[in-house]
């Protein structure tokens, strides 16, 4: 659903409550409960879309959102890393890097509750997409959603799947191609 002026304001607003419920000497706990499960809810996500602390690298993973479906090639989508209101993020960028190579995971949150940082997996190569202040996300709602919503989750693991399916149906064509008909004759 597309994000109206009013829509955006009312968001404003709750991030404005949101960040609130957390201080510079709060905790990283704190910044997991009061600042990204509420953000995750606004973006459309029910508790049944992630999982919490997730060992991963003999290290716990914060949130893995968007569940890995081993039938079909589909990674996660988004995973984030949640460090203390105290701490630099830049100083953690390499432990996201490392899970979201690790995971395969598509989108990669990094985030003390007070900066946050986006960062995209191509063929394992991390890249910052876009870096927002408090202040920042509060004013470009709009894009902080597009790029990390349920429904762009849902677009993507859509697309990934159609042309999964395309890929099959054309590996398909040509073993149909190469294996000749085999005419079975019973012995009598």
């Amino acid at each position: 659903m597309p994000l109206g002026a009013s829509m955006i304001a009312d968001y404003g607003s709750i991030l404005q409550n949101i960040f609130q419920a957390i201080a510079p000497n709060s905790n990283e706990s704190d910044v997991e409960q009061k600042v990204v499960v509420p953000l995750l809810h606004i973006l459309g996500y029910s508790h049944a879309d992630w999982q919490s602390q997730v060992v991963i690298l003999q290290s716990k993973l914060d949130f893995l959102v968007g569940q890995p479906d081993s039938a079909l090639i589909k990674p996660a989508y988004l995973i984030i890393e949640v460090k203390a209101p105290s701490k630099n993020i830049a100083h953690s960028v390499w432990q996201i890097n490392n899970y979201m190579r690790h995971t395969g995971s598509v989108i990669g949150l990094l985030t003390n509750g007070y900066d946050f940082r986006i960062l995209y997996n191509y063929d394992k190569k991390i890249i910052t997409i876009v870096e927002y202040s408090q202040v920042t996300l509060i004013h470009r709602y709009r894009s902080f959603y597009k790029i990390l919503s349920k429904q762009t989750y849902l677009n993507f693991t859509s697309t990934l799947y159609k042309n999964q399916q395309n890929i099959r149906l054309q590996f398909l064509n040509l073993i149909s191609k190469e294996v000749q008909p085999v005419n079975w004759a019973i012995a009598d």
